[in-house]
């Protein structure tokens, strides 16, 4: 079985060497390895065209900047494979990645093949100590369709878009949305829906690195945007071809989705505070230049409001507060701890947001909620 390995690069000069050397050491050996470098400026793109000259399997693009989804839509457009793998630059793979999951989706007849994974807080090699947690916690084997949308809404299953072998066939007529990032949540969903059958494997055999910069462990205006809009897509995906699965509890797993967010919103704003309280004064303008994309511009306040509809405790508007059916904010602490840190940024970079309007928000829906409650 041939398959096409997909690695876009993106200024990951540090870690490229162990990502590709870990693909083309792989045990299964008739690889078309696509690599692409999204106009890296840090020698990236040298280091991709040395392993080309030394491995006839490499192919490599060179282009303009044009981000992550764009990147991998290039190289889907490129794949001769049987089956399509992807690896991001700075992370790695076991040596018989591939072998396994072709394996398995022979086997099995498999249309998509889950490994499970550790994840690796480390600038350096990553290797395994066996103190790492392995995920997911589903159980492996086979699953039908349906099985698999329910364990990945439950959250057995991951999003996460590397860590499977898929059959050359899902991705006809399916690319990425160009222009975002979380890209691999709807991906997720839609491929599992093609699936007639899905097999995880029990073996550990992708290893993701998190590290500072990366493009999921970066806190910023459009990242919080993109995992809003993510999160719409899905539920619009699930609305017109999957609800009859989830029913009512899709609702709550939305809300979920959404308490999720509002937590890394919270947690991401607590803890450039805290950076801010420790650092001298003359640094807090660099510390404050992130968080001020995100709440003290008119974008930023849109980002707020357009959470708070997304959880359905509407939007501030010329009519006034907009609500829907779906009407909880999540956990009240949540909401609390919102406009708590709304204050703290108010006190410490003396920037006016738009905490007066959240605040009116809550109290509404807050005695909404009371009203509903007490029938």
């Amino acid at each position: 079985m041939l398959v096409s390995v997909i690695i876009p690069v993106y200024n990951v000069r540090p870690y490229l060497c162990e990502a590709l050397d870990s693909v083309i050491n792989q045990t299964h050996k008739d690889l078309e390895i696509i690599v692409i470098d999204d106009g890296s400026t840090d020698g990236s793109g040298d280091i991709c065209d040395a392993y080309a000259e030394k491995d006839s399997r490499i192919t490599v693009i060179h282009q303009e900047n044009r981000g992550l989804s764009t990147a991998r839509n290039v190289c889907l457009a490129q794949v001769h494979g049987d089956a399509v793998a992807f690896v991001d630059g700075d992370d790695a793979v076991d040596p018989d990645f591939i072998r396994l999951t072709a394996e398995a989706m022979q086997r099995e007849k498999a249309d998509l093949v889950f490994c499970r994974f550790t994840r690796h807080n480390t600038t350096g090699v990553m290797r395994r100590t066996g103190e790492e947690k392995i995920e997911p916690i589903a159980r492996a084997g086979a699953y039908t369709r349906v099985e698999a949308l329910r364990a990945l809404e439950s959250y057995s299953f991951d999003i996460f878009l590397c860590v499977k072998l898929y059959a050359r066939k899902l991705w006809d007529g399916m690319r990425f949305p160009d222009g975002f990032v979380f890209e691999d949540m709807e991906i997720a969903y839609k491929t599992i829906d093609m699936s007639e059958r899905v097999y995880l494997l029990d073996a550990p055999l992708y290893l993701y690195r998190k590290r500072p910069g990366s493009i999921t462990q970066t806190v910023s205006m459009r990242n919080m945007c993109d995992q809003i809009a993510a999160c719409s897509r899905v539920d619009d995906f699930i609305r017109e071809h999957a609800e009859e699965i989830y029913g009512e509890k899709m609702y709550l797993r939305r809300q979920s989705r959404v308490e999720m967010l509002m937590v890394k919103y919270v947690n991401a704003i607590r803890y450039t505070t805290l950076r801010m309280a420790n650092r001298k004064a003359e640094k807090w303008e660099m510390d404050m230049d992130n968080l001020q994309t995100v709440m003290s511009t008119e974008r930023g306040r849109q980002f707020v409001a357009e959470l708070m509809d997304l959880c359905g405790a509407g939007a501030m508007g010329g009519s006034g507060v907009q609500t829907t059916d779906f009407y909880l904010i999540g956990r009240r602490s949540v909401g609390e701890d919102v406009l708590h840190a709304i204050r703290s940024i108010e006190a410490a970079s003396e920037v006016e947001t738009d905490g007066l309007t959240l605040e009116y928000m809550m109290m509404r829906e807050h005695k909404r909620r009371k009203e509903l409650d007490n029938g």
